[in-house]
């Protein structure tokens, strides 16, 4: 066990340290490139990260009350076909934003159309 530790923890490492460059540039780039006014008051940039966190939040709440559901009625998901749900979902998420930057590529984006 401590070989695959050691094995898998540098890549891990470095995916983490990748992604949270990523979200700090983000409140870089939401400083730049979104307008943040929402009728006449100007939205602090630091809260653009906090709609990736509440939309994370809605989705597992959306989640956990379909597989209850599906649990209570006999249709229990499997592991795998949760991650695979789990994947479309992010996948989905990312749709959204190529979506909105291919919409709005030559104009600044408005509030409440990005959210990270």
């Amino acid at each position: 066990m401590i070989v695959a530790l050691r094995i898998t923890l540098p890549p891990y490492i470095l995916a983490y340290a990748a992604l949270n460059q990523a979200y700090g540039i983000t409140h870089v780039w939401a400083d730049t490139a979104v307008d943040r006014h929402i009728m006449g008051w100007e939205m602090p940039v630091t809260w653009e990260g906090v709609f990736d966190g509440a939309i994370t939040i809605v989705g597992v709440l959306i989640a956990n009350a379909y597989c209850k559901r599906t649990t209570a009625h006999g249709r229990e998901m499997g592991d795998l076909v949760k991650m695979a749900v789990a994947c479309g979902g992010m996948a989905l998420g990312y749709l959204y934003i190529g979506a909105v930057w291919r919409c709005c590529r030559s104009c600044r984006l408005r509030s409440g159309w990005v959210s990270t």
